[in-house]
């Protein structure tokens, strides 16, 4: 194929990565020489395609239609980079037809995403609240109203919180100061007004939290009796 033709297939390589969700979605966390390589290999793959599509058709169109298309551009393998460039416009709608956008995204995250991103996705998907540590020991219960997606300028996550609290300095025991829930429910305040947006990058714990078992559930204190595995010191 001339060199002046390969910008058509690259061109089409290009617009299947931007339009397909799903390549959309993952091709938002590379570089600038990395979308480049992945437009050209998509590229060579419509070339493939339209290669073998041109040379069947070939064979039902008539020859008068091949003349008129060479005589318009009479460069050899004109008509396969020509249509290398209409797959890339057309296959994406098709594809996103039958793969919708949220189901590429989750798929995306599922696979290229990091640990946190999967479950603060998870979690705005079933609508599970989480709680969250910050590096300045500060934490905050709530749902997530908006995961941060795959593209490195995204960096935060918005949450509408329940609960949040603090973890002690001494033995970073979990210390709650404010139910906004009473707040909501009150029908004194619209809970939007208190979104609160955070850093992904100051998150230093994340989990899944059910309000259904308390915290003391898991608090170990005296009244326990001592650990079997700790000896007790002899009185005097």
């Amino acid at each position: 194929m001339p060199t002046n033709l390969l910008i058509l297939p690259l061109l089409g390589g290009f617009l299947f990565v931007h339009i397909n969700y799903y390549s959309r979605f993952r091709s938002q966390q590379l570089e600038g020489y990395r979308l480049l390589l992945e437009s050209a290999v998509a590229g060579v793959a419509l070339v493939w395609i339209a290669r073998i599509t041109t040379y069947e058709l070939g064979f039902f169109i008539p020859g008068a239609w091949i003349r008129r298309w060479h005589d318009f551009f009479p460069v050899d393998l004109s008509g396969t980079a020509a249509g290398a460039f209409l797959l890339g416009i057309t296959l994406p709608w098709a594809v996103n037809f039958f793969y919708k956008s949220g189901k590429a995204l989750d798929l995306a995250v599922q696979r290229h995403g990091s640990n946190l991103l999967r479950l603060l996705r998870s979690a705005a998907k079933h609508e599970c609240p989480v709680m969250l540590t910050l590096d300045n020991r500060k934490t905050y219960v709530g749902f997530v109203v908006e995961a941060p997606n795959l593209q490195s300028a995204d960096v935060y996550v918005q949450i509408l919180p329940l609960l949040s609290g603090y973890r002690d300095p001494n033995d970073l025991r979990l210390r709650f100061t404010y139910n906004y829930s009473q707040v909501y429910g009150d029908g004194k305040a619209n809970p939007q007004d208190f979104v609160i947006i955070l850093r992904a990058e100051n998150i230093r714990t994340a989990g899944f939290y059910d309000p259904k078992i308390p915290t003391s559930a898991f608090d170990l204190t005296a009244k326990d009796g001592p650990s079997p595995d700790v000896p007790q010191e002899r009185r005097q």
